[in-house]
């Protein structure tokens, strides 16, 4: 009984610190806004240019995104 505590005792301090930045998926286009949480949403398919995947953090405040208001809800 004592391990099974230990061990769901370490799970959770690991799971808890672990990091919670996503990957997110962008359209390289000059006017594009928007970050996409699913690499088949919609909103991909009008894309011209490459699609590139990123971190949201990096999405937010690198590239200026917002998220899509197609798959993120």
């Amino acid at each position: 009984m004592r391990r099974i505590i230990a061990g769901l005792s370490l799970f959770v301090a690991v799971t808890a610190f672990t990091p919670t930045s996503k990957y997110v998926y962008l359209c390289d286009s000059n006017r594009s806004y928007a970050y996409l949480i699913n690499p088949s949403c919609s909103g991909l398919v009008h894309c011209k240019h490459g699609v590139f995947r990123t971190t949201k953090d990096s999405a937010v405040n690198y590239y200026g995104r917002v998220a899509c208001k197609v798959c993120s809800q």
